[in-house]
């Protein structure tokens, strides 16, 4: 208990550090909370969120951390944190219950210190929850619970409104523990124990319903289907070249600093954590290692055949899987090697995860906190991308306020400005039909080629006096 409590400090000093102001208030994040605010402010209960594909009870939870924050980033934030911690204690039961505590807390520390989560899972948006409905889901469905099968299917229906995205990763569970759960038992017995499966029906329709409605209603944000079939092919063909510079953590923090790892460090990094899957896969014997291989297996052609185009976002489920099985395969290797001091092996999660918290500290948090964020390209594999959605904010709010209507033609920026403004009410931000308005507008520059601006400690952005 006393190494799982040591782990769980650190969890928490990595998720809280500045997490008011690392990373910089993403726009998506500001679109989610401008739909709390629109939700507070009417006269009904809405029942659709931001986008027909993400649920709008979320924004319902925000809504006392928005009385307590007020309309700031750690309104938005804490309620993730939250959701965090849950799944923190939910990967740890699972793990200890199928690996033991040695190779158990080793993977604990694997899942929840990767660079992927450690970094990424810090923002305050829908997606940031896909994670924890998983592991909730693959506790329920391996419970002994009277009503499981209910509960199970009320967790995949919550998680599926939550964020459509989520519906790989229920896929992938639900398949994989309901083969190997087959597979591994007599077949009969278990088959006569599935009597009551109906019931995941009526608790995942209860929980998705809605959102299944408004799906069917409002189609026109979902994309074109007939495109996204189309261009499957080149997206697999794409998750090879792609694929190290996610799972290494190299874009993950290039997100925040614009600087990407070499690719010596990549080939490194990817190089041990394939040996570490290929360990585990082929010496930790469990059914549990036969779930998370196929979960991996399953959940990856899917994902690909729903997404347009390639983001990290997307991707932080098959990277945690894959951190996940090079964790048991460490877990492995250190137990056998360390079996003859005992002391060294308990203390061996707590270590790592103090590594793991330094080096977070040191290649990330402290650069961020020192530039503010970038607006450098990195790599996406198939693609570059700019790291500007990560940027600090705060000088440019601190510029804006008390100067007069501002608007910006950036819809990440837009977003961020309406959300401030709730918060500042000396901060005047227009919208798309007043923009005429505007006695300021707000773009992103390169600092690298500075222009005369009106907020220059805002150096990440130009700020410029529209002509009336």
């Amino acid at each position: 208990m006393r190494k799982i409590t040591l782990i769980f400090i650190l969890f928490l000093v990595a998720q809280l550090a500045y997490l008011h102001r690392v990373p910089g208030l993403l726009g998506d994040e500001a679109s989610e909370g401008e739909n709390v605010y629109q939700l507070l402010q009417s006269e009904t209960l809405p029942i659709i969120g931001e986008r027909s594909y993400i649920g709008v009870i979320t924004d319902y939870i925000r809504v006392p951390f928005i009385w307590v924050f007020g309309y700031s980033v750690l309104a938005l934030r804490i309620p993730m944190l939250i959701a965090s911690v849950g799944f923190f204690f939910v990967a740890y039961a699972l793990l200890q219950k199928y690996f033991g505590d040695h190779i158990g807390s080793i993977t604990l520390v694997f899942l929840t210190f990767s660079p992927i989560y450690i970094v990424y899972q810090r923002l305050g948006w829908a997606i940031t929850l896909l994670p924890v409905f998983t592991v909730l889901l693959a506790y329920a469905l391996q419970s002994n619970w009277k009503y499981k099968w209910l509960i199970s299917g009320l967790v995949a229906g919550i998680g599926l409104q939550t964020h459509l995205l989520f519906f790989p990763s229920m896929v992938a569970v639900a398949v994989a523990m309901l083969l190997v759960y087959l597979v591994h038992s007599d077949v009969k017995k278990r088959m006569y124990e599935l009597r009551n499966l109906w019931q995941s029906f009526v608790g995942f329709w209860f929980g998705f319903g809605l959102q299944f409605a408004i799906m069917r209603f409002m189609t026109e944000d979902q994309g074109d289907p007939s495109k996204t079939t189309q261009l499957f092919g080149e997206r697999l063909h794409d998750l090879w070249v792609s694929l190290p510079v996610y799972l290494s953590g190299s874009s993950f923090v290039a997100q925040y600093t614009g600087a990407e790892f070499s690719s010596v460090w990549i080939f490194a990094i990817c190089s041990l954590l394939a040996l570490l899957i290929v360990v585990a896969l082929l010496f930790v014997r469990k059914r549990a290692m036969y779930v998370i291989a196929l979960f991996v297996i399953i959940h990856t052609p899917i994902l690909l055949y729903m997404i347009d185009r390639y983001s990290l976002r997307y991707f932080v489920m098959l990277c945690l899987a894959l951190w996940l099985l090079a964790g048991i395969g460490f877990g492995y290797i250190v137990e056998k090697i360390l079996q003859k001091y005992p002391r060294l092996l308990q203390a061996m999660p707590f270590i790592l995860a103090l590594f793991l918290t330094i080096w977070m500290m040191v290649a990330v948090l402290m650069p961020f906190l020192k530039i503010g964020g970038s607006i450098n390209q990195f790599s996406l594999g198939n693609r570059t991308t700019s790291a500007n959605a990560f940027l600090n904010d705060r000088a440019l709010i601190a510029c804006l306020r008390g100067k007069g209507p501002v608007f910006s033609e950036r819809e990440p920026i837009q977003n961020i400005l309406l959300y401030r403004s709730h918060q500042y009410s000396d901060l005047l931000v227009v919208d798309e039909a007043h923009k005429k308005e505007a006695q300021w507008v707000v773009s992103y520059q390169d600092p690298k080629n500075f222009k005369e601006t009106t907020c220059p400690e805002a150096k990440y952005f130009l700020v410029t006096q529209r002509s009336l």
